[in-house]
C-alpha cells in the first residue's frame, strides 16, 4: 500500500507540482488548501504517513499553529511533520532550521523555491 502524505499548502500551483511529483514516485497525495481542512479530514477518519504543512497560509502563522494542533492530537502526535517555507527571517531574527525545528516539533524544514 502506498505510503499517504497530507499536504497542506495554499498555493495551486506549488500543490500540482509537489503532488505530481510525489504521485510519481509511488505516494498517495491528499490536498488541503488551509488548516481547517487538514483538520476536518483527519477528524473524518483519515490517517497519514507525513505531513508536508506551509508555513504561511490564510494568515502568517496558521502553519505553525496547525503543526502545534497536530502534535497535541494522540491521532497525529506522532506522524512525521514537515514544515515547507519560503520563509528567510522570523522576527527577531533569522530561523535556525536545527534549534526552530525543535521548538516547533518538526521533523524538518524545506525550502520552498
Amino acid at each position: 500500500m502506498a505510503k499517504r502524505i497530507l499536504l497542506i499548502d495554499d498555493d495551486p500551483d506549488f500543490v500540482l507540482a509537489t503532488q505530481t511529483l510525489l504521485e510519481a514516485n509511488g505516494y498517495a497525495v491528499e490536498v488541503a488548501s488551509n488548516g481547517t481542512e487538514a483538520v476536518e479530514l483527519i477528524e473524518q477518519g483519515r490517517s497519514y504517513d507525513l505531513f508536508l504543512i506551509d508555513a504561511m497560509m490564510s494568515t502568517l502563522t496558521e502553519g505553525f499553529e496547525l503543526t502545534y494542533h497536530l502534535r497535541n492530537k494522540p491521532k497525529t502526535a506522532k506522524t512525521p511533520m514537515i514544515m515547507l517555507t519560503s520563509i528567510e527571517k522570523r522576527l527577531g531574527g533569522e530561523f535556525e532550521p536545527a534549534k526552530d525545528r525543535q521548538d516547533l516539533m518538526l521533523d524538518a524544514f524545506l525550502r520552498k523555491p
